[in-house]
């Protein structure tokens, strides 16, 4: 648990320094309020002022470690944005290729029954334009058979029997064309159907995407507010600082006495490096099935490109305290996390490849989960209580704390 104070100790020998020893009188008032039992502070002014320095540093401090834990998760949800963008692209894309694969048959059944009509049109046009061309060739060989007396009644007779052929051609079209017009028009209704149906279904695919891509927008929006935030905090408090030390200035001090105050408080925010924290980011292979935890940032990203989904920031590591250490066993594909420093050694001797401290853990702090899955084979890490519980009737079993996160 962090302090919100620091010792006086060295702010009282501090204020010593420009204290002045009082004169021996007679203070009766002083009798009177121990009689009483009335506190009255001996304080100066000065060694208040002191302390109240010596606390507006710490506090600046504090809040600047903060600040800077802020903007780490902040840059951690911009990639994490990013990829969502990508993915979310990736999904839009995948969607509206299943929208086009589902009407395609409707579509193509449409095409056909157009290229029916289409062509049933034709024949009429054809055989409209074909039968003035019979008649008018009738006609012209009755008058050649009649002004040379030769005859022609063979030719004509063919011409008759090919007219009256396509004249019952050209009215069995037309009998047919509104029969394929309107299995067009079914054909066309079917598709339009489909295309509000899929393009429904598509519409709800896709407002699933927005929602978990508003996820990540949100996250990043918070996070940026969060930094902005801690920004103006540190700012009013390195103000405060200023401004007691205006005052301190007016009470007599050195600029040597400021600067040993702020140096005590400052090395006193220093001592308690081990409740500061590192942000611990966790990973998930679709193919593999499983987690992996890491503080280094880089590796966070450089996974992501290889088929890890970044799933953020998992826990906290402390930056002093018991380590946790990191095994792969490249039979198993798996991680796996431990702060026994003997199972750390014995099992590398039994197929695991030992990879380092991965981060640290705090006697007190939030407790990290631990849950094992026997058919999966897998450990799964978390300091989510409802998840640990939740996954404890899926399936996992549940392993107690495994270790604990600075925050």
């Amino acid at each position: 648990m962090k302090k919100t104070h620091i010792t006086l100790a060295t702010v009282a020998a501090l204020a010593a320094a420009i204290a002045v020893a009082p004169v021996a009188k007679a203070d009766v008032p002083s009798k009177l309020n121990e009689a009483r039992g009335i506190v009255v502070s001996n304080e100066s002014a000065a060694a208040k002022l002191n302390a109240d320095l010596a606390k507006a540093v710490y506090y600046a401090q504090n809040g600047t470690q903060k600040r800077a834990a802020a903007l780490i998760i902040y840059d951690s949800t911009k990639v994490e944005l990013a990829n969502a963008k990508a993915k979310a692209a990736a999904q839009i894309t995948a969607i509206d290729a299943e929208y086009e694969a589902a009407i395609k048959p409707f579509v193509d059944a449409v095409k056909l029954e157009e290229k029916a009509v289409a062509d049933q049109l034709a024949m009429i046009a054809d055989a409209e334009k074909t039968i003035p061309e019979f008649e008018k060739k009738i006609n012209e060989l009755n008058v050649v058979a009649g002004v040379t007396g030769e005859s022609k009644s063979a030719e004509i007779a063919a011409y008759e029997a090919n007219l009256s052929t396509l004249k019952a051609e050209l009215a069995d079209l037309k009998e047919g064309l509104p029969f394929k017009q309107q299995d067009l028009k079914d054909k066309q209704d079917q598709l339009n159907a489909k295309k509000e149906y899929e393009a429904a279904v598509a519409a709800q695919k896709k407002e699933l995407v927005a929602r978990e891509l508003k996820n990540y927008e949100d996250a990043v929006v918070a996070a940026e507010l969060e930094v902005k935030e801690w920004t103006e905090a540190v700012a009013i408090l390195e103000k405060e600082i200023e401004t007691i030390k205006l005052n301190l200035v007016k009470e007599g001090l050195t600029e040597d006495q400021l600067r040993a105050i702020i140096a005590q408080a400052q090395a006193e925010v220093k001592a308690e490096k081990t409740v500061s924290s590192t942000a611990v980011y966790r990973l998930y292979n679709e193919g593999l099935k499983v987690h992996l935890y890491t503080t280094d940032f880089n590796e966070y990203n450089v996974l992501n490109e290889r088929g890890w989904r970044q799933e953020g920031v998992a826990f906290n590591s402390a930056t002093e305290g018991t380590p946790v250490y990191r095994l792969y066993n490249e039979g198993l594909k798996v991680h796996l996390y431990t702060t026994d420093a003997n199972e750390y050694a014995v099992l590398a001797t039994r197929g695991w490849r030992q990879e380092g401290v991965a981060f640290n853990s705090v006697k007190e702090g939030k407790p990290v989960y631990r849950l094992y899955n026997e058919g999966l084979k897998k450990h799964l890490y978390t300091t989510d209580a409802n998840e640990y519980a939740v996954l404890a009737t899926r399936g996992w079993k549940q392993e107690g704390v495994a270790f604990n996160s600075a925050n």
